[in-house]
């Protein structure tokens, strides 16, 4: 009911349902599994090396579980596998041309950084610049609409 290969992971609904209502959270108070689903991506995706041919399909299969890990992050931030994830998934969606959706990266991103970091570090600050430029960027290709 659950199959991970080097190209995909998927898990059947039915599990999947079961899973969010019932599964008691992960002492930190994330959902149960999500440190493990953090790491299967980390494994195809490989976010600290060149992009290559066969990994931007992987990447490009895998994004929309990225951007539902993104959406949902939860509990302590130190602890996180998910960071090089978000910040390469936003830059390679930016990089082809699409920084709307690499909105729900970068807002995850700046609340990790905020947590870790503090709102004053120069990190956290170039985060929310970086947001802050791709909705704009967002909002104009809108409005030419």
């Amino acid at each position: 009911m659950a199959t991970v290969t080097r190209h995909t992971i998927s898990v059947h609904r039915l599990v999947q349902t079961v899973l969010r209502t019932t599964a008691p959270p992960e002492p930190d108070g994330s959902p149960t599994g999500r440190h493990a689903t953090e790491l299967a991506l980390l494994r195809p995706l490989n976010p600290e090396e060149e992009p290559e041919p066969v990994a931007t399909a992987e990447w490009d299969a895998l994004m929309p579980h990225l951007v539902a890990l993104a959406a949902t992050r939860t509990g302590d931030p130190r602890n996180d596998h998910a960071t090089a994830l978000y910040r390469t998934a936003a830059e390679r969606l930016h990089g082809q041309g699409h920084s709307a959706r690499a909105i729900p990266f970068l807002q995850a991103l700046l609340r990790l950084r905020e947590q870790v970091r503090g709102d004053t570090h120069l990190r956290t600050q170039a985060s929310r610049r970086y947001l802050a430029a791709a909705i704009r960027r967002r909002d104009e290709r809108a409005a030419r609409s």
